[in-house]
Protein backbone atom coordinates (compact mmCIF):
# COMPACT_ATOMS: atom_id res chain seq x y z
CA UNK A 1 0.00 0.00 0.00
CA UNK A 2 2.83 2.37 0.87
CA UNK A 3 4.44 1.74 -2.55
CA UNK A 4 1.17 2.48 -4.29
CA UNK A 5 0.90 5.80 -2.46
CA UNK A 6 4.47 6.73 -3.44
CA UNK A 7 3.71 5.90 -7.07
CA UNK A 8 0.60 8.02 -6.96
CA UNK A 9 2.53 10.91 -5.42
CA UNK A 10 5.23 10.66 -8.09
CA UNK A 11 2.63 10.68 -10.84
CA UNK A 12 1.00 13.70 -9.25
CA UNK A 13 4.31 15.60 -9.19
CA UNK A 14 4.90 14.85 -12.88
CA UNK A 15 1.40 15.99 -13.75
CA UNK A 16 1.88 19.18 -11.73
CA UNK A 17 5.16 19.92 -13.54
CA UNK A 18 3.52 19.40 -16.92
CA UNK A 19 0.61 21.62 -15.95
CA UNK A 20 2.99 24.32 -14.75
CA UNK A 21 4.90 24.18 -18.04
CA UNK A 22 1.66 24.49 -19.98
CA UNK A 23 0.57 27.41 -17.82
CA UNK A 24 3.85 29.24 -18.41
CA UNK A 25 3.57 28.74 -22.16
CA UNK A 26 -0.06 29.80 -22.06
CA UNK A 27 0.68 33.01 -20.15
CA UNK A 28 3.52 33.92 -22.54
CA UNK A 29 1.24 33.54 -25.52
CA UNK A 30 -1.56 35.53 -23.88
CA UNK A 31 0.93 38.32 -23.11
CA UNK A 32 2.05 38.26 -26.72
CA UNK A 33 -1.54 38.66 -27.87
CA UNK A 34 -1.92 41.74 -25.68
CA UNK A 35 1.31 43.26 -26.99
CA UNK A 36 0.27 42.72 -30.59
CA UNK A 37 -2.79 44.86 -30.00
CA UNK A 38 -0.66 48.01 -29.85
CA UNK A 39 1.12 47.29 -33.13
CA UNK A 40 -0.06 48.87 -36.38
CA UNK A 41 -1.10 46.41 -39.09
CA UNK A 42 1.91 44.99 -40.95
CA UNK A 43 2.66 41.73 -42.71
CA UNK A 44 5.03 40.91 -39.83
CA UNK A 45 2.18 41.29 -37.37
CA UNK A 46 0.08 38.91 -39.46
CA UNK A 47 2.92 36.38 -39.47
CA UNK A 48 3.30 36.64 -35.70
CA UNK A 49 -0.43 35.98 -35.23
CA UNK A 50 -0.09 32.87 -37.40
CA UNK A 51 2.96 31.74 -35.43
CA UNK A 52 1.09 32.32 -32.16
CA UNK A 53 -1.84 30.25 -33.44
CA UNK A 54 0.54 27.36 -34.06
CA UNK A 55 1.95 27.66 -30.54
CA UNK A 56 -1.56 27.72 -29.02
CA UNK A 57 -2.41 24.61 -31.04
CA UNK A 58 0.42 22.83 -29.21
CA UNK A 59 -1.57 23.47 -26.01
CA UNK A 60 -4.71 21.91 -27.48
CA UNK A 61 -7.35 21.34 -24.82
CA UNK A 62 -5.63 23.50 -22.22
CA UNK A 63 -7.92 26.24 -20.90
CA UNK A 64 -9.19 28.28 -23.86
CA UNK A 65 -6.19 27.58 -26.12
CA UNK A 66 -8.43 26.19 -28.85
CA UNK A 67 -10.42 29.43 -28.90
CA UNK A 68 -7.17 31.39 -29.11
CA UNK A 69 -6.09 29.30 -32.11
CA UNK A 70 -9.24 30.36 -33.93
CA UNK A 71 -8.85 33.97 -32.79
CA UNK A 72 -5.19 34.19 -33.84
CA UNK A 73 -5.94 32.81 -37.29
CA UNK A 74 -8.81 35.26 -37.62
CA UNK A 75 -6.60 38.18 -36.54
CA UNK A 76 -3.84 37.06 -38.92
CA UNK A 77 -6.27 37.19 -41.84
CA UNK A 78 -7.77 40.44 -40.60
CA UNK A 79 -4.35 42.09 -40.23
CA UNK A 80 -3.29 40.89 -43.66
CA UNK A 81 -6.49 42.33 -45.14
CA UNK A 82 -5.89 45.65 -43.38
CA UNK A 83 -2.42 45.91 -44.89
CA UNK A 84 -3.76 45.05 -48.33
CA UNK A 85 -6.53 47.60 -47.87
CA UNK A 86 -3.99 50.32 -47.07
CA UNK A 87 -2.00 49.42 -50.15
CA UNK A 88 -5.20 49.44 -52.22
CA UNK A 89 -6.26 52.87 -50.90
CA UNK A 90 -2.78 54.27 -51.46
CA UNK A 91 -2.83 52.97 -55.04
CA UNK A 92 -6.23 54.54 -55.67
CA UNK A 93 -4.91 57.87 -54.43
CA UNK A 94 -1.91 57.58 -56.74
CA UNK A 95 -4.20 56.78 -59.66
CA UNK A 96 -6.40 59.77 -58.86
CA UNK A 97 -3.41 62.12 -58.81
CA UNK A 98 -1.54 60.57 -61.74
CA UNK A 99 -0.49 63.04 -64.44
CA UNK A 100 2.20 61.12 -66.28
CA UNK A 101 2.97 57.64 -67.53
CA UNK A 102 5.39 57.21 -64.63
CA UNK A 103 2.64 58.08 -62.14
CA UNK A 104 0.31 55.50 -63.66
CA UNK A 105 3.02 52.83 -63.65
CA UNK A 106 3.66 53.56 -59.99
CA UNK A 107 -0.05 53.25 -59.22
CA UNK A 108 -0.21 49.98 -61.17
CA UNK A 109 2.69 48.60 -59.13
CA UNK A 110 0.92 49.62 -55.94
CA UNK A 111 -2.28 47.85 -56.99
CA UNK A 112 -0.34 44.68 -57.72
CA UNK A 113 1.27 44.82 -54.30
CA UNK A 114 -2.27 44.65 -52.91
CA UNK A 115 -2.19 41.00 -53.98
CA UNK A 116 -5.57 40.69 -55.69
CA UNK A 117 -7.47 42.69 -53.04
CA UNK A 118 -10.92 43.59 -54.45
CA UNK A 119 -10.47 44.76 -58.06
CA UNK A 120 -6.82 45.74 -57.68
CA UNK A 121 -5.68 43.60 -60.61
CA UNK A 122 -8.20 45.23 -62.98
CA UNK A 123 -7.21 48.69 -61.77
CA UNK A 124 -3.54 47.82 -62.24
CA UNK A 125 -4.25 46.86 -65.84
CA UNK A 126 -6.22 50.06 -66.32
CA UNK A 127 -3.28 52.10 -65.03
CA UNK A 128 -1.00 50.26 -67.45
CA UNK A 129 -3.29 51.17 -70.35
CA UNK A 130 -3.52 54.81 -69.30
CA UNK A 131 0.24 54.99 -68.91
CA UNK A 132 0.83 53.48 -72.35
CA UNK A 133 -1.67 55.92 -73.84
CA UNK A 134 0.19 58.90 -72.38
CA UNK A 135 3.50 57.54 -73.65
CA UNK A 136 2.15 57.29 -77.18
CA UNK A 137 0.99 60.89 -76.97
CA UNK A 138 4.52 61.94 -76.07
CA UNK A 139 3.79 62.65 -72.43
CA UNK A 140 7.36 61.53 -71.70
CA UNK A 141 9.31 58.44 -70.83
CA UNK A 142 8.23 56.48 -67.82
CA UNK A 143 10.54 54.98 -65.25
CA UNK A 144 9.44 52.04 -63.21
CA UNK A 145 9.98 52.82 -59.54
CA UNK A 146 10.74 49.59 -57.70
CA UNK A 147 10.27 49.36 -53.97
CA UNK A 148 9.87 53.10 -53.25
CA UNK A 149 6.23 52.81 -52.27
CA UNK A 150 6.83 49.87 -49.95
CA UNK A 151 9.71 51.63 -48.23
CA UNK A 152 7.58 54.74 -47.82
CA UNK A 153 4.73 52.82 -46.23
CA UNK A 154 7.10 50.95 -43.93
CA UNK A 155 8.72 54.22 -42.91
CA UNK A 156 5.31 55.68 -42.02
CA UNK A 157 4.34 52.57 -40.08
CA UNK A 158 7.57 52.48 -38.12
CA UNK A 159 7.26 56.13 -37.13
CA UNK A 160 3.95 55.29 -35.47
CA UNK A 161 5.63 52.85 -33.11
CA UNK A 162 7.84 54.25 -30.35
CA UNK A 163 11.03 52.54 -29.15
CA UNK A 164 9.20 51.70 -25.92
CA UNK A 165 6.53 49.72 -27.77
CA UNK A 166 9.10 48.05 -30.01
CA UNK A 167 11.15 47.04 -26.98
CA UNK A 168 8.14 45.67 -25.11
CA UNK A 169 6.94 43.69 -28.12
CA UNK A 170 10.47 42.34 -28.54
CA UNK A 171 10.50 41.26 -24.88
CA UNK A 172 7.27 39.31 -25.29
CA UNK A 173 8.59 37.58 -28.39
CA UNK A 174 11.88 36.93 -26.62
CA UNK A 175 10.16 35.27 -23.66
CA UNK A 176 8.14 33.15 -26.06
CA UNK A 177 11.40 31.93 -27.67
CA UNK A 178 10.50 33.65 -30.97
CA UNK A 179 14.05 34.92 -31.34
CA UNK A 180 13.87 35.66 -35.05
CA UNK A 181 10.97 38.08 -34.61
CA UNK A 182 12.33 39.43 -31.33
CA UNK A 183 15.59 40.28 -33.09
CA UNK A 184 13.75 42.44 -35.62
CA UNK A 185 12.05 44.50 -32.93
CA UNK A 186 15.15 44.85 -30.75
CA UNK A 187 16.96 46.18 -33.82
CA UNK A 188 14.17 48.67 -34.38
CA UNK A 189 14.31 49.73 -30.73
CA UNK A 190 17.88 50.94 -31.28
CA UNK A 191 19.75 51.77 -28.07
CA UNK A 192 16.67 51.62 -25.87
CA UNK A 193 17.38 49.87 -22.56
CA UNK A 194 18.93 46.40 -23.05
CA UNK A 195 18.15 46.09 -26.77
CA UNK A 196 21.78 45.72 -27.82
CA UNK A 197 22.47 42.93 -25.33
CA UNK A 198 19.23 41.16 -26.18
CA UNK A 199 20.18 41.27 -29.87
CA UNK A 200 23.31 39.29 -29.05
CA UNK A 201 21.35 36.72 -27.05
CA UNK A 202 18.83 36.38 -29.88
CA UNK A 203 21.63 35.80 -32.38
CA UNK A 204 23.06 33.06 -30.17
CA UNK A 205 19.70 31.29 -29.88
CA UNK A 206 19.04 31.67 -33.59
CA UNK A 207 22.40 29.99 -34.12
CA UNK A 208 21.30 27.07 -31.93
CA UNK A 209 18.06 26.72 -33.91
CA UNK A 210 19.87 26.78 -37.26
CA UNK A 211 22.42 24.30 -35.98
CA UNK A 212 19.62 21.84 -35.18
CA UNK A 213 18.30 22.30 -38.72
CA UNK A 214 21.75 21.55 -40.19
CA UNK A 215 21.99 25.07 -41.62
CA UNK A 216 25.63 25.30 -40.63
CA UNK A 217 26.52 28.38 -42.64
CA UNK A 218 23.56 30.27 -41.19
CA UNK A 219 24.45 29.04 -37.70
CA UNK A 220 28.05 30.17 -38.19
CA UNK A 221 26.91 33.66 -39.13
CA UNK A 222 24.53 33.87 -36.19
CA UNK A 223 27.17 32.73 -33.69
CA UNK A 224 29.63 35.19 -35.22
CA UNK A 225 27.08 37.98 -34.70
CA UNK A 226 26.77 36.90 -31.05
CA UNK A 227 30.40 37.90 -30.50
CA UNK A 228 31.89 36.64 -27.25
CA UNK A 229 28.56 35.69 -25.68
CA UNK A 230 28.87 32.36 -23.84
CA UNK A 231 30.60 29.82 -26.12
CA UNK A 232 29.70 31.60 -29.36
CA UNK A 233 33.22 31.40 -30.77
CA UNK A 234 33.43 27.65 -30.17
CA UNK A 235 29.94 27.18 -31.61
CA UNK A 236 30.90 29.26 -34.63
CA UNK A 237 33.99 27.15 -35.30
CA UNK A 238 32.03 23.91 -34.87
CA UNK A 239 29.41 25.11 -37.37
CA UNK A 240 32.25 26.09 -39.70
CA UNK A 241 33.70 22.58 -39.50
CA UNK A 242 30.36 21.00 -40.30
CA UNK A 243 29.94 23.33 -43.28
CA UNK A 244 33.43 22.51 -44.56
CA UNK A 245 32.81 18.77 -44.21
CA UNK A 246 29.87 19.07 -46.56
CA UNK A 247 31.67 21.35 -49.05
CA UNK A 248 33.91 20.70 -52.03
CA UNK A 249 36.99 22.19 -53.68
CA UNK A 250 36.45 25.73 -54.92
CA UNK A 251 33.91 26.64 -52.22
CA UNK A 252 34.38 30.03 -50.59
CA UNK A 253 33.98 30.48 -46.85
CA UNK A 254 34.77 33.23 -44.38
CA UNK A 255 37.14 32.24 -41.60
CA UNK A 256 38.30 34.93 -39.23
CA UNK A 257 38.48 38.28 -40.96
CA UNK A 258 38.91 36.97 -44.49
CA UNK A 259 37.34 34.80 -47.17
CA UNK A 260 39.13 31.56 -48.09
CA UNK A 261 38.81 29.09 -50.96
CA UNK A 262 38.90 25.33 -50.45
CA UNK A 263 41.73 23.66 -52.37
CA UNK A 264 41.36 20.12 -51.01
CA UNK A 265 39.71 18.04 -48.26
CA UNK A 266 41.71 15.09 -46.95
CA UNK A 267 41.36 12.96 -43.80
CA UNK A 268 39.26 15.42 -41.80
CA UNK A 269 41.52 18.28 -42.81
CA UNK A 270 40.88 20.99 -45.36
CA UNK A 271 43.46 22.98 -47.30
CA UNK A 272 42.43 26.59 -47.86
CA UNK A 273 43.97 29.58 -49.60
CA UNK A 274 43.03 33.21 -49.05
CA UNK A 275 40.68 34.34 -51.82
CA UNK A 276 42.25 37.79 -52.20
CA UNK A 277 46.01 37.87 -51.83
CA UNK A 278 47.65 40.33 -49.43
CA UNK A 279 48.85 43.22 -51.57
CA UNK A 280 52.31 44.81 -51.68
CA UNK A 281 54.18 42.23 -49.62
CA UNK A 282 57.93 41.75 -50.02
CA UNK A 283 59.16 38.17 -49.64
CA UNK A 284 62.06 39.48 -47.57
CA UNK A 285 62.99 43.00 -46.48
CA UNK A 286 66.70 42.70 -47.30
CA UNK A 287 68.19 41.79 -50.68
CA UNK A 288 70.22 38.76 -49.64
CA UNK A 289 70.27 35.00 -50.02
CA UNK A 290 67.20 33.75 -48.20
CA UNK A 291 64.89 30.73 -48.02
CA UNK A 292 61.26 30.49 -46.96
CA UNK A 293 62.35 29.47 -43.45
CA UNK A 294 64.20 32.73 -42.79
CA UNK A 295 62.08 35.14 -44.83
CA UNK A 296 60.30 38.05 -43.18
CA UNK A 297 57.08 37.08 -44.98
CA UNK A 298 57.21 33.65 -43.34
CA UNK A 299 57.63 35.28 -39.95
CA UNK A 300 54.84 37.80 -40.57
CA UNK A 301 52.26 35.22 -41.64
CA UNK A 302 52.90 33.00 -38.63
CA UNK A 303 52.84 35.79 -36.04
CA UNK A 304 51.17 39.13 -36.75
CA UNK A 305 48.83 37.94 -39.50
CA UNK A 306 47.88 34.78 -37.61
CA UNK A 307 47.00 36.68 -34.45
CA UNK A 308 45.18 39.48 -36.23
CA UNK A 309 43.14 37.40 -38.68
CA UNK A 310 41.81 34.63 -36.43
CA UNK A 311 40.16 34.24 -33.04
CA UNK A 312 41.80 32.04 -30.41
CA UNK A 313 39.27 29.28 -31.08
CA UNK A 314 39.99 29.43 -34.81
CA UNK A 315 43.73 29.37 -34.18
CA UNK A 316 43.34 26.17 -32.15
CA UNK A 317 42.11 24.44 -35.30
CA UNK A 318 44.75 25.70 -37.73
CA UNK A 319 47.08 22.74 -38.07
CA UNK A 320 50.78 23.19 -37.38
CA UNK A 321 51.85 21.70 -40.69
CA UNK A 322 55.20 20.27 -41.72
CA UNK A 323 55.97 22.18 -44.90
CA UNK A 324 58.43 20.68 -47.38
CA UNK A 325 60.70 23.30 -48.95
CA UNK A 326 62.06 21.71 -52.11
CA UNK A 327 64.86 23.08 -54.26
CA UNK A 328 64.01 24.87 -57.49
CA UNK A 329 63.79 21.95 -59.93
CA UNK A 330 64.84 24.05 -62.94
CA UNK A 331 67.74 26.03 -61.49
CA UNK A 332 68.72 23.85 -58.54
CA UNK A 333 68.45 26.75 -56.06
CA UNK A 334 68.44 25.54 -52.45
CA UNK A 335 64.96 25.55 -50.89
CA UNK A 336 66.28 25.46 -47.33
CA UNK A 337 65.05 23.45 -44.37
CA UNK A 338 61.52 22.14 -44.03
CA UNK A 339 59.37 24.21 -41.66
CA UNK A 340 56.47 23.81 -39.24
CA UNK A 341 53.93 26.45 -40.22
CA UNK A 342 50.41 27.50 -39.40
CA UNK A 343 50.32 29.60 -42.56
CA UNK A 344 52.46 29.22 -45.65
CA UNK A 345 52.69 30.05 -49.33
CA UNK A 346 52.19 27.38 -51.94
CA UNK A 347 55.26 25.85 -53.56
CA UNK A 348 55.75 25.51 -57.31
CA UNK A 349 54.60 21.87 -57.14
CA UNK A 350 51.47 22.76 -55.14
CA UNK A 351 50.63 25.61 -57.50
CA UNK A 352 50.79 23.12 -60.38
CA UNK A 353 48.61 20.68 -58.45
CA UNK A 354 45.88 23.26 -57.92
CA UNK A 355 46.41 25.26 -61.12
CA UNK A 356 42.71 25.12 -62.03
CA UNK A 357 42.03 27.39 -59.05
CA UNK A 358 44.25 30.13 -60.49
CA UNK A 359 42.71 30.46 -63.95
CA UNK A 360 41.33 33.90 -63.14
CA UNK A 361 44.22 34.97 -60.93
CA UNK A 362 44.78 38.73 -61.14
CA UNK A 363 47.94 39.29 -59.08
CA UNK A 364 51.63 38.52 -59.26
CA UNK A 365 51.85 36.43 -56.11
CA UNK A 366 54.83 34.90 -54.34
CA UNK A 367 55.45 31.16 -54.05
CA UNK A 368 57.69 29.84 -51.28
CA UNK A 369 60.02 28.03 -53.71
CA UNK A 370 63.25 29.95 -54.46
CA UNK A 371 63.78 31.45 -57.91
CA UNK A 372 66.78 31.09 -60.17
CA UNK A 373 68.99 32.93 -57.67
CA UNK A 374 69.18 32.54 -53.86
CA UNK A 375 68.01 36.15 -53.44
CA UNK A 376 64.86 35.61 -55.50
CA UNK A 377 61.60 33.71 -55.10
CA UNK A 378 59.34 32.07 -57.65
CA UNK A 379 55.93 33.59 -58.24
CA UNK A 380 52.58 33.07 -59.87
CA UNK A 381 51.88 35.64 -62.57
CA UNK A 382 48.67 37.63 -62.88
CA UNK A 383 47.75 35.29 -65.75
CA UNK A 384 48.10 32.24 -63.54
CA UNK A 385 51.47 31.18 -64.97
CA UNK A 386 54.23 29.80 -62.73
CA UNK A 387 57.41 31.86 -63.06
CA UNK A 388 60.15 29.61 -61.67
CA UNK A 389 62.99 32.02 -62.50
CA UNK A 390 61.55 34.28 -59.81
CA UNK A 391 62.06 37.90 -58.85
CA UNK A 392 64.12 39.83 -56.29
CA UNK A 393 62.77 39.07 -52.81
CA UNK A 394 62.64 42.74 -51.77
CA UNK A 395 60.04 43.74 -54.35
CA UNK A 396 56.83 44.95 -52.73
CA UNK A 397 54.96 44.96 -56.03
CA UNK A 398 53.96 41.36 -55.38
CA UNK A 399 51.10 39.88 -53.38
CA UNK A 400 51.05 36.98 -50.95
CA UNK A 401 48.25 34.39 -50.84
CA UNK A 402 48.57 32.53 -47.52
CA UNK A 403 47.36 28.94 -47.27
CA UNK A 404 46.60 26.72 -44.28
CA UNK A 405 45.38 23.29 -43.25
CA UNK A 406 42.30 23.47 -41.00
CA UNK A 407 41.22 20.70 -38.64
CA UNK A 408 37.70 19.27 -39.12
CA UNK A 409 37.63 16.90 -36.13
Amino acid sequence: MENMKNTENTGSVIMDAEEEKKEQSYQKLVSMMKSLECMPPTFSKSEIYSSTANKFSELAGYKDSDEYVTLCKQLARQTNDEVLKKLYESANEKKRRAKSATDYRSAADEFRKAGGFLDSENLANECDRLGSHLEKKGAGKFFLVIGVVILGILAIILTLVTPVVKYNVANVLYKADSYKYALKFYNRAGDYKESKQRIIVCQYNIGLDLEEKDDYLGAKRAFAAAGDYKDSDAKKVNALKQFLKHSEAGTLVKIGKYTWRILAIEDNQVLLIKKNALKKKAFHTTLEDVTWENSTLHQYLNTDFLNDAFSKEEQKNIIHTKVKNSDNATYGTDGGKDTLDFLFLLSIDEAKQYESIFKNFKNNSWLRTPGGNPNSAAFLSEKGLIMDYGYAVTSDEFSAAPAMWFNLD
